[in-house]
């Protein structure tokens, strides 16, 4: 076991909140590394000072000043994302996206066609209303009739 890992590992050791396994490879590590051991010994005698202190009595008062602070706190979060709708900006763009290409594909499918020369034009033009549509042909000659 390295020396940095012992290290993390003291204080849950201590607390005996190591499961047995890492428990009985740090106590080989700290049997073998004098640098580990004084370091535990450290924070055995640090864990027995604190444990002799008692407890300071805290005012009611504290605690709902913490849980008002934490509402602020999530008013403000919450707030902040219905303000800049984030959550709706990926399906705006789906939209835009779809109806941008909808648009190139028109263009390509039913724009306007030059079947034989610069003299005959045939324009199409359709009216989609539901799921009828209406369209109409109609055939230009350029110069004479």
């Amino acid at each position: 076991m390295r020396c940095s890992t012992v290290k993390s590992q003291i204080s849950p050791w201590l607390d005996k909140e190591l499961d047995s396994r890492h428990a009985l490879k740090l106590e080989q590590h700290l049997d073998t590394c004098p640098q580990c051991h004084a370091l535990a010994e450290q924070a055995r005698k640090l864990n027995s000072i604190l444990q002799a202190q008692s407890t300071p009595s805290l005012p009611d008062w504290i605690h709902n000043r913490i849980l008002q602070s934490a509402r602020e706190h999530d008013d403000r979060r919450s707030s902040l994302r219905r303000k800049w709708n984030l959550q709706l900006i990926p399906a705006a763009m789906a939209i835009v996206m779809s109806l941008y290409l909808g648009t190139l594909v028109g263009i390509k499918t039913f724009g306007t066609t030059d079947t034989t020369s610069n003299t005959e034009t045939l324009t199409l033009d359709s009216i989609g209303y539901g799921s009828s549509t209406i369209v109409a042909l109609e055939t230009t000659n350029g110069g004479s009739q």
